[in-house]
């Protein structure tokens, strides 16, 4: 698209072809420009397996459940996430009670930070967050 003023500038200044076939040559690099403007703005999102393209494999659907979930909780960049004890899952917590029950407790005891805990899972742009609902304490197993 920057080039098609470029393109009618070179066109009026071609006095030697006829004017149906200048227009005829600034229609059609209209039409490739479009064609290839279009191709970038696609709207089809979804792909062939059914999900929307930029959801990535890892990320769950708004209000899923989790219930059980043993995690730990560290916090980064002054939010807290929740870690699952086999690492493959990790959320980012929103704050509410019971969020701020399990910082005080690793306050007391940063060792003692695994947890068992339920709650309602939300989505914002590309990102999970947890909503705990529910957690407990659960032992360190032993090495």
């Amino acid at each position: 698209m920057v080039f098609l003023p470029f393109v009618f500038l070179w066109l009026r200044r071609t006095t030697r072809w006829n004017p149906s076939l200048r227009y005829s040559v600034a229609l059609l690099a209209v039409v490739l420009m479009l064609a290839v403007a279009s191709r970038g703005l696609s709207t089809d999102t979804s792909s062939s397996s059914g999900e929307p393209a930029g959801k990535r494999p890892s990320q769950h659907r708004e209000g899923t459940r989790i219930v059980g979930l043993v995690a730990t909780f560290s916090e980064s960049a002054r939010r807290w996430t929740c870690t699952s004890a086999a690492g493959d899952v990790t959320f980012r917590v929103l704050e509410n009670q019971t969020l701020f029950r399990i910082t005080r407790a690793i306050t007391s005891d940063p060792r003692d930070n695994q947890w068992k805990v339920s709650g309602v899972l939300t989505e914002f742009g590309e990102e999970n967050y947890l909503l705990l609902n529910r957690a407990e304490r659960t032992s360190t197993p032993s090495s």
